[in-house]
């Protein structure tokens, strides 16, 4: 539950956003921050830029400031030059090709510095409530391939994960189900020594019990970890 709750707590802090100034542009940072990164770090890095930008993370502010200064802001975080070099990138190009709003579609998304697929997806759905894709992540490819939902060449491919996905999927499950398979990626299925014994899916995984040539034994009734819980 506990790392749930924190995939969980970053999800509901971009749906929070909305009450805050610039809300789509504080999503976005926060889901650059978010790359390759703990959310509960992403959460401690916006707060410290926040409050390094002097309470409120804007277009303006952000461009106002050095690089520097954002550097050390999210210093907390993983690959803290590159994140940084693209938050002051994305806030420029919205401000000198957006009118300092950011772009409502994925496409137009995409067209940011830094900003892939995964992000684009993710901002559309929390800041602009559009469902316009299954947002994959590493947890996202890696859980949908050993659970057999895509082929070997497919898993490579976070695009080719997506596609697959969305063929059977509802619309309407999409965004639960990346936050249920992220959280179920960083709890239990993890990438080097995933906790077999422990998934509530083990018997319908045919990846199952396969990583140290021992097949885990599944876990009696009511002790089950709850896979609904979630990033890239």
């Amino acid at each position: 539950r506990g790392r749930r709750a924190r995939v969980d707590a970053f999800h509901d802090f971009l749906l929070s956003l909305s009450a805050e100034p610039e809300p789509s542009f504080q999503a976005l940072v926060a889901t650059l921050l978010s790359v390759q990164c703990r959310d509960g770090v992403a959460l401690r890095a916006m707060t410290r830029l926040r409050d390094a930008l002097g309470g409120q993370c804007v277009v303006a502010a952000v461009t106002a400031a050095t690089r520097e200064t954002i550097e050390d802001a999210v210093s907390c975080c993983n690959y803290k030059r590159t994140k940084a070099r693209y938050v002051k990138e994305v806030a420029a190009a919205i401000r000198a090709k957006h009118r300092g709003v950011v772009p409502r579609t994925v496409v137009e998304l995409k067209t940011l510095p830094g900003v892939g697929p995964k992000i684009a997806h993710l901002v559309a759905s929390v800041a602009f409530g559009e469902a316009s894709g299954v947002v994959v992540d590493a947890h996202v490819r890696r859980v949908a391939s050993r659970l057999g939902w895509t082929t070997d060449a497919e898993s490579r491919s976070a695009e080719a994960t997506r596609a697959r996905m969305e063929e059977w999927l509802p619309r309407e499950e999409w965004e639960r189900a990346t936050l249920a398979l992220i959280a179920h990626g960083q709890e239990t299925c993890d990438a080097r020594k995933p906790r077999c014994g422990e998934c509530a899916v083990a018997n319908a995984c045919p990846s199952a019990g396969t990583f140290d040539g021992v097949r885990a034994a599944p876990k009696v009734a009511g002790k089950l970890i709850d896979v609904e819980d979630l990033a890239l």
